[in-house]
Protein backbone atom coordinates (compact mmCIF):
# COMPACT_ATOMS: atom_id res chain seq x y z
CA UNK A 1 0.00 0.00 0.00
CA UNK A 2 1.31 3.09 -0.98
CA UNK A 3 2.07 4.99 2.24
CA UNK A 4 0.23 8.41 3.11
CA UNK A 5 2.13 10.99 5.45
CA UNK A 6 0.07 13.83 5.61
CA UNK A 7 -2.73 13.00 7.11
CA UNK A 8 -4.01 15.22 9.89
CA UNK A 9 -2.88 14.50 12.89
CA UNK A 10 -3.80 16.45 15.44
CA UNK A 11 -7.40 15.81 14.92
CA UNK A 12 -7.33 12.16 14.76
CA UNK A 13 -10.37 9.56 16.34
CA UNK A 14 -12.51 6.64 15.67
CA UNK A 15 -16.13 6.13 16.39
CA UNK A 16 -18.36 2.83 16.23
CA UNK A 17 -21.62 2.68 15.50
CA UNK A 18 -23.98 -0.76 17.00
CA UNK A 19 -27.47 -0.45 15.10
CA UNK A 20 -30.74 -2.84 15.44
CA UNK A 21 -33.48 -1.75 13.10
CA UNK A 22 -36.91 -3.82 13.16
CA UNK A 23 -39.50 -3.01 10.60
CA UNK A 24 -42.77 -4.72 11.00
CA UNK A 25 -45.24 -5.66 8.77
CA UNK A 26 -47.60 -2.53 9.54
CA UNK A 27 -45.11 -0.19 8.79
CA UNK A 28 -43.67 0.52 12.37
CA UNK A 29 -39.60 0.73 12.62
CA UNK A 30 -37.86 0.11 16.17
CA UNK A 31 -34.92 1.00 16.63
CA UNK A 32 -31.63 0.71 19.08
CA UNK A 33 -28.11 2.25 18.58
CA UNK A 34 -24.94 2.42 20.57
CA UNK A 35 -22.47 4.54 20.14
CA UNK A 36 -18.82 4.09 21.32
CA UNK A 37 -15.37 5.66 21.15
CA UNK A 38 -12.72 8.59 22.12
CA UNK A 39 -15.55 10.75 22.87
CA UNK A 40 -18.41 8.50 23.49
CA UNK A 41 -18.99 6.10 26.73
CA UNK A 42 -17.64 2.93 25.55
CA UNK A 43 -20.41 0.51 25.38
CA UNK A 44 -21.56 -1.57 22.37
CA UNK A 45 -24.36 -3.83 21.26
CA UNK A 46 -23.23 -6.99 20.11
CA UNK A 47 -23.96 -8.58 16.73
CA UNK A 48 -26.60 -10.42 16.03
CA UNK A 49 -26.43 -13.81 14.84
CA UNK A 50 -29.46 -13.36 11.72
CA UNK A 51 -29.06 -16.98 10.82
CA UNK A 52 -30.13 -18.04 14.63
CA UNK A 53 -33.26 -15.78 14.33
CA UNK A 54 -34.13 -16.92 10.74
CA UNK A 55 -33.49 -20.56 12.48
CA UNK A 56 -35.57 -19.81 15.16
CA UNK A 57 -39.19 -19.98 13.67
CA UNK A 58 -40.95 -17.80 15.84
CA UNK A 59 -41.64 -14.50 17.70
CA UNK A 60 -40.93 -15.47 21.27
CA UNK A 61 -38.00 -17.80 19.81
CA UNK A 62 -36.72 -14.32 17.75
CA UNK A 63 -37.02 -12.41 21.10
CA UNK A 64 -35.47 -14.79 23.31
CA UNK A 65 -32.25 -14.82 21.30
CA UNK A 66 -31.90 -10.77 21.00
CA UNK A 67 -32.50 -10.91 24.47
CA UNK A 68 -29.74 -13.47 25.51
CA UNK A 69 -27.48 -11.98 23.12
CA UNK A 70 -27.60 -8.22 24.62
CA UNK A 71 -27.54 -9.63 27.63
CA UNK A 72 -24.40 -11.76 27.60
CA UNK A 73 -22.64 -9.43 24.84
CA UNK A 74 -22.79 -5.55 25.80
CA UNK A 75 -18.90 -4.85 25.22
CA UNK A 76 -16.57 -2.15 26.65
CA UNK A 77 -14.68 -1.09 23.74
CA UNK A 78 -12.82 1.73 26.05
CA UNK A 79 -9.16 1.76 25.04
CA UNK A 80 -8.18 2.16 28.59
CA UNK A 81 -8.53 -0.40 30.99
CA UNK A 82 -10.25 0.66 34.40
CA UNK A 83 -8.40 -3.36 36.10
CA UNK A 84 -5.10 -2.44 34.43
CA UNK A 85 -3.02 0.36 36.56
CA UNK A 86 -0.10 -0.06 35.05
CA UNK A 87 -1.30 1.42 31.73
CA UNK A 88 -3.00 4.15 33.01
CA UNK A 89 -0.05 7.61 32.63
CA UNK A 90 -1.32 10.78 33.65
CA UNK A 91 -5.05 9.93 33.78
CA UNK A 92 -6.71 7.38 36.07
CA UNK A 93 -10.35 5.52 36.29
CA UNK A 94 -12.40 7.18 37.90
CA UNK A 95 -15.18 6.23 39.54
CA UNK A 96 -17.41 8.34 37.89
CA UNK A 97 -16.20 7.04 34.41
CA UNK A 98 -16.96 3.54 35.74
CA UNK A 99 -20.54 4.55 36.98
CA UNK A 100 -20.97 6.49 33.47
CA UNK A 101 -20.71 3.46 31.52
CA UNK A 102 -22.42 1.34 33.98
CA UNK A 103 -25.27 3.68 33.74
CA UNK A 104 -25.30 3.43 29.85
CA UNK A 105 -25.18 -0.22 29.83
CA UNK A 106 -28.33 -0.09 31.88
CA UNK A 107 -29.49 2.19 29.31
CA UNK A 108 -29.37 0.14 26.67
CA UNK A 109 -30.68 -2.99 28.41
CA UNK A 110 -33.59 -1.11 29.18
CA UNK A 111 -34.07 0.40 25.44
CA UNK A 112 -34.10 -2.95 23.58
CA UNK A 113 -35.40 -4.28 26.54
CA UNK A 114 -38.72 -2.10 25.76
CA UNK A 115 -38.74 -2.79 22.15
CA UNK A 116 -38.75 -6.74 22.35
CA UNK A 117 -41.84 -6.26 25.17
CA UNK A 118 -43.64 -4.12 22.47
CA UNK A 119 -42.96 -6.95 19.81
CA UNK A 120 -43.69 -9.74 22.49
CA UNK A 121 -47.42 -7.35 23.41
CA UNK A 122 -48.31 -6.57 19.53
CA UNK A 123 -47.10 -9.36 17.30
CA UNK A 124 -49.09 -12.47 17.03
CA UNK A 125 -47.20 -14.61 14.30
CA UNK A 126 -44.07 -14.34 13.49
CA UNK A 127 -45.23 -12.57 9.61
CA UNK A 128 -45.96 -9.16 11.55
CA UNK A 129 -41.96 -9.13 11.53
CA UNK A 130 -40.92 -7.37 8.12
CA UNK A 131 -37.12 -7.95 8.78
CA UNK A 132 -34.58 -7.36 11.61
CA UNK A 133 -31.40 -5.41 10.72
CA UNK A 134 -27.97 -5.09 11.96
CA UNK A 135 -25.66 -1.92 11.22
CA UNK A 136 -22.23 -1.57 12.21
CA UNK A 137 -20.39 1.77 11.11
CA UNK A 138 -16.75 2.80 11.32
CA UNK A 139 -16.24 6.57 11.35
CA UNK A 140 -12.31 7.59 11.54
CA UNK A 141 -10.59 11.54 11.06
CA UNK A 142 -6.61 11.73 11.04
CA UNK A 143 -4.48 8.82 11.46
CA UNK A 144 -7.51 6.73 12.07
CA UNK A 145 -8.54 6.75 8.78
CA UNK A 146 -5.31 4.15 7.98
CA UNK A 147 -7.47 0.98 8.96
CA UNK A 148 -10.16 1.91 6.80
CA UNK A 149 -7.69 2.50 3.97
CA UNK A 150 -5.98 -1.00 5.17
CA UNK A 151 -10.12 -2.62 4.17
CA UNK A 152 -10.08 -1.52 0.73
CA UNK A 153 -6.25 -2.97 0.25
CA UNK A 154 -7.84 -6.36 1.56
CA UNK A 155 -10.35 -6.36 -1.04
CA UNK A 156 -8.20 -5.91 -3.81
CA UNK A 157 -8.45 -2.57 -4.74
CA UNK A 158 -5.35 -0.66 -3.44
CA UNK A 159 -3.27 2.82 -3.61
CA UNK A 160 -0.75 0.53 -5.65
CA UNK A 161 -3.40 -0.72 -8.35
CA UNK A 162 -2.39 -0.23 -11.52
CA UNK A 163 -5.62 1.60 -12.49
CA UNK A 164 -5.15 3.85 -9.23
CA UNK A 165 -1.68 5.03 -10.34
CA UNK A 166 -3.14 5.34 -14.07
CA UNK A 167 -6.15 7.86 -12.38
CA UNK A 168 -8.52 5.14 -14.51
CA UNK A 169 -11.68 6.31 -12.99
CA UNK A 170 -13.71 3.97 -14.94
CA UNK A 171 -11.69 0.56 -14.17
CA UNK A 172 -11.23 1.27 -10.41
CA UNK A 173 -15.64 1.69 -10.05
CA UNK A 174 -15.76 -1.55 -12.08
CA UNK A 175 -12.69 -3.14 -9.75
CA UNK A 176 -15.28 -1.77 -6.45
CA UNK A 177 -18.24 -3.05 -8.14
CA UNK A 178 -16.87 -6.38 -8.32
CA UNK A 179 -14.99 -7.05 -5.24
CA UNK A 180 -16.74 -8.74 -2.00
CA UNK A 181 -16.73 -5.09 -0.61
CA UNK A 182 -18.30 -3.15 -3.26
CA UNK A 183 -20.32 -5.32 -4.66
CA UNK A 184 -23.59 -4.94 -1.81
CA UNK A 185 -22.54 -0.68 -2.00
CA UNK A 186 -24.47 1.87 -3.80
CA UNK A 187 -23.32 3.69 -6.86
CA UNK A 188 -22.67 6.39 -5.02
CA UNK A 189 -20.68 5.19 -2.02
CA UNK A 190 -18.47 3.19 -5.09
CA UNK A 191 -18.33 6.34 -6.93
CA UNK A 192 -17.00 8.43 -3.25
CA UNK A 193 -14.51 5.25 -2.79
CA UNK A 194 -12.87 5.39 -6.27
CA UNK A 195 -12.49 8.81 -6.44
CA UNK A 196 -10.78 8.85 -3.01
CA UNK A 197 -8.55 6.75 -4.93
CA UNK A 198 -7.63 7.73 -7.81
CA UNK A 199 -7.42 11.29 -6.80
CA UNK A 200 -5.35 10.55 -4.29
CA UNK A 201 -7.12 13.02 -1.65
CA UNK A 202 -7.00 13.31 1.63
CA UNK A 203 -10.42 13.55 3.40
CA UNK A 204 -11.40 14.48 7.02
CA UNK A 205 -12.88 12.16 7.53
CA UNK A 206 -14.23 8.17 6.27
CA UNK A 207 -17.11 6.87 7.28
CA UNK A 208 -17.97 3.22 6.41
CA UNK A 209 -20.44 0.70 7.29
CA UNK A 210 -22.18 -3.00 6.35
CA UNK A 211 -26.56 -3.71 7.58
CA UNK A 212 -27.21 -7.40 7.30
CA UNK A 213 -31.07 -7.66 7.14
CA UNK A 214 -32.62 -10.38 7.96
CA UNK A 215 -36.35 -10.56 5.38
CA UNK A 216 -38.51 -12.46 7.27
CA UNK A 217 -41.00 -12.72 4.69
CA UNK A 218 -38.77 -13.79 2.22
CA UNK A 219 -36.74 -16.05 4.58
CA UNK A 220 -33.49 -14.27 2.99
CA UNK A 221 -30.32 -12.82 4.61
CA UNK A 222 -29.09 -9.98 2.37
CA UNK A 223 -26.10 -7.20 3.13
CA UNK A 224 -25.74 -3.97 2.26
CA UNK A 225 -22.53 -0.97 2.37
CA UNK A 226 -21.77 2.12 2.68
CA UNK A 227 -18.58 4.38 2.26
CA UNK A 228 -18.81 7.92 2.34
CA UNK A 229 -16.02 10.61 2.75
CA UNK A 230 -18.39 13.55 3.75
CA UNK A 231 -20.78 13.52 6.13
CA UNK A 232 -20.61 12.33 9.72
CA UNK A 233 -22.78 9.99 10.81
CA UNK A 234 -22.59 9.91 14.46
CA UNK A 235 -24.22 12.91 14.44
CA UNK A 236 -27.39 11.21 12.32
CA UNK A 237 -30.07 10.20 14.20
CA UNK A 238 -30.95 7.73 11.41
CA UNK A 239 -27.88 5.77 10.71
CA UNK A 240 -30.46 3.54 8.25
CA UNK A 241 -30.33 6.49 5.64
CA UNK A 242 -26.95 6.19 4.55
CA UNK A 243 -27.55 2.56 3.23
CA UNK A 244 -31.06 3.23 1.54
CA UNK A 245 -30.15 6.86 -0.74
Amino acid sequence: MKIRGDFVTNSSSSSFIVAYTIEMSNGERLGVTSVSGDYEPGITLPTLDLLSLKKAGSIQGIVDLIRAAVNTGLECTDDEDPDDEEEMDDEEWTEDEDDGLEFYKEELLGNVGDILQHIENGAQKIEDIKSISVINIQEATGEMMDGILDDLDNHGVSYQDPDVLAHNLAAVKEKLRASEWGRNMRERHIDAAAKMLVDDTNPQIIVCGTKDTYDVANGTIGRSAMFTTEEYVMQDENVDRFFEE
